[in-house]
Order: structure tokens, then C-alpha cells, then sequence
């Protein structure tokens, strides 16, 4: 049998640009001018299809395979096709019109090959029949080669199966990838577990890791376990002082640990954290905290000058006595529902959940603890001196809380 070796150049003009944003991964870095070639051996069954058809249409060789590649480009990056008026997503008649159409313009094109083109795609008819690309190695690697080869012959043999079928219904997409996508990359989301709020995510935490770090302030550092139990007893302070599920409590704190340990105490109380910035003059926090519905205030015995007088300060640092040493049991709560705005930052080396706690935005005169609509909404706690001028909004150094 003679043996055809035929090369595409339309194939290396088409994809010169588009071959790069194909993969992912981007390949290994290449010497200059080296050329990386893979060849795939075609299948007896659609072998001998192929070269049969080859007497019965009079294509060049490797015409179907062109096809394909050029097929491949549309459906994948958007390239408009020969005879498709310029519009990539204008689709010309079926896939036996359509290759008649390009091995003909294939023959009546001339072609220069004056430098080695990026892409070379040869189909060779010497048994077994096989396909052969080679490409700059600076395009992809090994098995993105081969993969393209791959996914060039599976479209090519559905063209060859499917003459009358219109071009969008030829098959882009070899079956392992197919796979691949729908079940193997596609695993179904489980069901939200409600359960999962910021106090159990953290005791789950703080359960299996106890004696590990969970915040550092300068010289000082704080375990999980500690942390723990610091949180509890707070959380029964203010249970025990009247606070409801889904009540907002107010926080007035410097960035510390103490701060955390407030946080997480009031979410274990059931309630909602409303931090406002100690820099913020009184009449400005009282309205903040009037807006918001606050009636009582965590912050320490150092700051507890800035809680307005309407309202009731908790100071975290005094005595504790009266509390009950027994673990903190969990308060249902809807501020469970809600999302942490900001929260002021000792360096929380724990994880953060998402879809639970729950403070609105702060610095801001229009707060609503019942508010879920600004999600991961940014508040600026900073320490600033009153001599210092205030800095804009964008010039603040702003903390988001979210999911991890």
C-alpha cells in the first residue's frame, strides 16, 4: 500500500494562539526550538473505516483529522470555523458538506512553509495506521500532547460515523473525559449541616488539639484549651445576666486576645458580636449601639469608660465569681444563621467556619444585627492616636471574616 505523509498548516496557524490556553497546567519550561512529538495508533475497526473512505471521497489523508482539530478548537475555545462566516458559534451544514467543503479548500489554498510551524499534525496511512503530532515544546508537555491526540482521533472517527449529522452534535469530548467530568470531578455536594456553627467548629477543634497554640500577642499565646474555657465562663456570664438567643452584645476591645476570647464567648452565649472601634467618639457609638438594639457590652476594665452609660458593661478581666466551672452547654440560636462582619484581630490560628456567626458591619451608622444581606462585609478596627488624622475607607487596614 503507498504510504501518504501529509501535514496540516492550516491546523498550525489555527492553533498557534489557542494551544497555550487549552491545559491548566502550564508545561515545563523548553529549550528554543525544541519539538516534542507523540504518535497514537488508531484503532483497526476505525482504521480501516478511514481508509476506506478515503477512496470513496477523494480527501487528502489527513483532511478528517484537520477537521477534528479544527472542530476541537471551536467547541473548546470559541475559534470561529472555515466557512462559519467569521462567528464562532455559527455552525456551517453538516459534517460531510463541511469537509468536502475544507478538503477543498485545503487543495486550492496555497501554502508557505517557510518556518516550522508550532503544530504538525501528519495522518499516516502505512499499517497500522497511526497519528502523529509534533508540536513546539513550548506549547504543552507529554500528556497534554497526547491527550489532544487523543481527543483528535475520538472526534475525528464520530465525523466519520456520523456524515450527515449537524457539526454541533459531533462529539468534542472523548468518553474517559466525559467521565471525568460529569462523575468523577462532579461529587455531589453533601447537605449543609446546621449543626456547624463557629462555637462547634471550634470545639471540635479545641477537643482534638487542646494543648496547641491558638492565638499569640507579642510574647504572650494562648492554647486552644484555655481559650476554651475562658470562652465558657463568659458565655455563662452572660447567659446568666439575661442573654437571650440571637440578642446583639457589644464589644469594645483594642485588638487582643482578650477580644477573641469575647467573641467566641458570645457566640457560645447564643448571641450576635457588635464590635465598635475604641477611636470612635461616644455620641457615634451609642447611636451605633441605640441602632442596633445593644443593651449590654463586653469589653475590659481598661476600656470600660467608652461603654455609654445606657448601657451594661461587662468587663471580661473581673472576678468571675459565682460561675459555674462546667463545660458551656450550646444555645440554640439564630445568630447561628447569620455571618461575621469583622472581628478585631489577635492572630487566631484556628480555623474559621463558614455560614455561622455573626455580627453586622461596623463603622458604618446604619447596623443591623438582623442583616444577611452584605455577606463578608469588611470593618476596620485599627489603633490610631488622636493627634493622627483619620484615614479614608480605602486607606484603612480592613480584616474580612468568612470561610476559611
Amino acid at each position: 500500500m503507498e504510504t501518504h505523509i501529509a501535514s496540516s498548516p492550516e491546523a498550525a496557524v489555527a492553533s498557534q494562539a489557542a494551544l497555550g490556553d487549552l491545559f491548566v497546567s502550564p508545561p515545563a519550561r523548553a529549550a528554543a526550538g525544541e519539538r516534542l512529538g507523540v504518535s497514537l495508533a488508531l484503532e483497526a475497526g476505525f482504521a480501516q473505516r478511514w481508509l476506506a473512505s478515503l477512496g470513496t471521497t477523494g480527501y487528502l489523508p489527513d483532511t478528517l483529522f484537520v477537521g477534528a482539530l479544527l472542530l476541537l478548537q471551536s467547541r473548546w475555545l470559541g475559534a470561529a470555523l472555515p466557512g462559519s462566516h467569521g462567528m464562532p458559534t455559527s455552525l456551517p451544514g453538516t459534517a460531510s458538506a463541511w469537509l468536502t467543503q475544507l478538503d477543498l479548500d485545503r487543495r486550492t489554498t496555497p501554502h508557505t512553509a517557510d518556518a516550522l510551524p508550532p503544530l504538525r499534525l501528519e495522518a499516516r496511512t502505512e499499517l497500522p495506521a497511526s497519528l502523529h503530532l509534533d508540536v513546539d515544546a513550548s506549547l504543552m508537555d507529554g500528556p497534554c500532547a497526547s491527550r489532544l491526540l487523543a481527543a483528535i482521533a475520538d472526534t475525528a472517527a464520530d465525523l466519520l460515523v456520523h456524515p450527515g449529522a449537524a457539526l454541533h452534535n459531533i462529539r468534542a469530548l472523548p468518553d474517559a473525559d466525559r467521565r471525568d467530568q460529569l462523575a468523577a470531578w462532579a461529587t455531589p455536594l453533601a447537605a449543609p449541616d446546621l449543626s456547624l456553627t463557629v462555637p462547634a467548629v471550634f470545639r471540635r477543634r479545641a477537643t482534638a488539639t487542646p494543648d496547641a497554640v491558638a492565638l499569640v500577642e507579642g510574647d504572650d499565646a494562648m492554647t486552644y484549651a484555655e481559650l476554651d474555657a475562658r470562652s465558657d465562663r463568659l458565655a455563662q456570664r452572660l447567659q446568666r445576666a439575661g442573654v437571650q438567643a440571637g440578642d446583639p452584645v457589644g464589644m469594645v476591645f483594642e485588638r487582643s486576645m482578650a477580644a477573641i476570647v469575647a467573641m467566641l464567648g458570645i457566640l457560645k452565649a447564643g448571641a450576635a458580636y457588635v464590635p465598635v472601634p475604641t477611636d470612635f467618639p461616644p455620641e457615634r457609638v451609642a447611636t451605633m449601639f441605640d441602632q442596633a438594639g445593644v443593651t449590654r457590652v463586653v469589653t475590659t476594665e481598661a476600656l470600660a469608660s467608652l461603654v455609654p452609660a445606657s448601657r451594661t458593661a461587662v468587663r471580661i478581666d473581673a472576678p468571675e465569681d459565682g460561675v459555674d466551672a462546667t463545660p458551656w452547654t450550646p444555645r440554640p440560636s439564630t445568630a447561628n444563621r447569620w455571618r461575621t462582619s469583622c472581628t478585631p484581630r489577635a492572630r487566631p490560628a484556628y480555623p474559621r467556619a463558614s455560614r455561622s456567626a455573626i455580627a453586622p458591619s461596623c463603622g458604618s451608622s446604619s447596623m443591623s444585627t438582623t442583616s444577611s444581606s452584605h455577606p463578608g462585609a469588611r470593618c476596620c478596627m485599627r489603633r490610631r492616636s488622636p493627634s493622627t488624622p483619620r484615614r479614608s475607607k480605602s486607606g484603612d487596614r480592613c480584616s474580612t471574616a468568612g470561610a476559611a
